[in-house]
């Protein structure tokens, strides 16, 4: 049987924090569970459960995103879901790429993100000239 609950004694790295319908979403990746992104859901923040469903980030090309490249989740709601923007390493360099999903476990991978310096997000429910607004 499955693990409930979160064990503090492995080496996990947290990746980012979402919020859907009062509930914590935290995302991590353990180096036991190599090809599979991991998420933990919480009522109150301090006491997380590990979720059945696992969180994961297709391309348009139908391939999984590794979560041992990936670092720095950052996940804004939006009207019609949630959109991730999170580090990628390649080779010995980094890019952003953005995702979106609207159950906070299945992610369409968007592409990179070239115009972006540091991790940032985009600002929720706030527009302008019909644009969302990225903060860093």
């Amino acid at each position: 049987m499955p693990e409930s609950r979160i064990d503090n004694n492995r080496k996990l790295r947290g990746l980012g924090v979402g919020l859907k319908n009062k509930k914590v979403f935290l995302f991590y990746y353990s180096p036991k569970q190599k090809n599979d992104f991991q998420v933990a859901t919480s009522e109150d923040g301090f006491d997380f459960q590990l979720s059945p469903g696992r969180p994961v980030i297709i391309d348009q090309e139908g391939k999984k995103e590794k979560p041992e490249l990936c670092q720095d989740f950052k996940i804004a709601e939006l009207d019609k879901g949630y959109f991730l923007v999170y580090k990628v390493r390649s080779g010995k360099q980094y890019f952003f790429s953005g995702a979106f999903s609207k159950d906070l476990l299945n992610w369409e991978k968007r592409g990179k993100i070239s115009s972006l310096k540091e991790t940032g997000a985009i600002v929720p429910n706030y527009q302008y000239q019909d644009q969302y607004v990225y903060s860093a």
